[in-house]
């Protein structure tokens, strides 16, 4: 599982000014973001979960990554040192916050960090993206054979990843064998340079994810108050599903409307997109729900990877997992996945039964949910 390495460091006040995030804090805690929001799930659903990413080191946080990952059980052998995976003289364009970018050399450049703003209801996120800048594809070796996906978190914050890496490094693993996953985390605030670098990049990914918003900044629909199967369709022409070579499923999650989801088989026979609609749950912390989704949805491909590599994949029962796993999260429930049999259990307890099967092409729909008693836990 290839992903973004970095520390979230929970601010108890006011977010202090960008430029000075990672040194001017005078109280945070610190935790494992991107990775801490899947990993110790993961570890329950996959059999082996191997990190992949680019840390200094010799920094707190650099440790504090690979400690807490080992701690749940990853395997962190993808995990480099910049000291020794990077040139020590060559510069690195480092976003320090705010947008300003500084370019910084190998030798000095720091495990990369955010700035996330807890208090009040306006989350404030700043990024010094420090090793991330420079982790690219090329660090991915030898640890991802034999793998059965290859999970890329997330697209618009890997500078070294954005774009036509992306593309071959999908084309790579898929001579291996192997399944690329990505999401496009902020691409709703990113900018038309970096929005065209993340089209390139998912032209070649066999799963997507994004959420209503960023949909529409992919499609270039802003503001348009398109429906979300319609943003669907429009991610999927992007992403030039129709006619394509492989398999491939693209999910658009719009909160509590559940997702849409966009599959093509290997002949590039687009379906017409699924409604799954969502589970009703009492909201504890819904940060990291969307790469939940992604989690479940890729266990449930991978579990039927047979099936999706054929073009018969259950589209409305991957929806099914991806909901479930986000809104478990959302009810701060997540740790009732111990294994992939506690998922499925759940899903097939909660969710209505498929009305029609998927064909491609094609459509599938999912019965509504009949409420007859108040929003519960999951």
């Amino acid at each position: 599982m290839a992903g973004v390495i970095v520390v979230d460091t929970i601010a108890e006040g006011n977010a202090p000014d960008a430029r000075n995030v990672i040194w001017l804090m005078d109280g945070y805690r610190d935790s494992v973001g991107g990775y801490g929001n899947v990993v110790p799930t993961a570890v329950n659903l996959f059999d082996r979960v191997v990190c992949g990413g680019l840390v200094n080191g010799g920094d707190m946080r650099g440790q504090l990554i690979k400690q807490r990952l080992e701690s749940w059980g990853a395997d962190t052998s993808g995990i480099k040192d910049s000291r020794e995976a990077l040139r020590p003289d060559k510069p690195y364009p480092v976003l320090i916050g705010g947008g300003r970018i500084e370019n910084i050399n190998g030798r000095e450049i720091q495990t990369s960090a955010s700035l996330i703003e807890s208090s009040g209801s306006n989350r404030k996120i700043a990024h010094y993206t420090g090793t991330d800048s420079a982790f690219s594809p090329q660090h991915v070796g030898g640890e991802i054979e034999g793998a059965d996906v290859a999970i890329i978190l997330y697209t618009g914050l890997l500078l070294g990843w954005d774009g036509e890496p992306m593309a071959d490094f999908a084309r790579r693993m898929r001579g291996k064998g192997i399944l690329t996953v990505s999401a496009a985390n902020g691409a709703d605030t990113a900018s038309d340079e970096t929005l065209g670098m993340i089209r390139t990049g998912i032209k070649e990914i066999n799963v997507y994810v994004c959420n209503r918003e960023e949909a529409e900044a992919i499609a270039g629909e802003k503001g348009k108050g398109l429906l979300a199967g319609e943003l669907a369709e429009k991610v999927s022409e992007v992403m030039g599903m129709r006619g394509g070579k492989t398999s491939r499923l693209l999910a658009v999650t719009d909160g509590a409307k559940g997702c849409h989801l966009v599959y093509c088989n290997q002949k590039g026979e687009v379906a017409a997109p699924v409604n799954v609609p969502a589970l009703e749950v009492n909201p504890v912390n819904p940060t990291g729900a969307g790469d939940n989704f992604l989690l479940g949805l890729t266990h449930y491909v991978v579990e039927h990877k047979a099936e999706f590599m054929g073009g018969s994949l259950n589209v409305a029962t991957a929806g099914k997992y991806g909901n479930a796993m986000g809104a478990l999260h959302i009810a701060g429930e997540i740790d009732r996945v111990r294994s992939p049999a506690d998922l499925t259990k759940i899903v097939e307890e909660r969710f209505p039964k498929v009305i029609s099967p998927n064909t491609l092409p094609g459509t599938a729909t999912i019965a509504p949910i009949k409420r007859t008693e108040p929003p519960r836990r999951v």
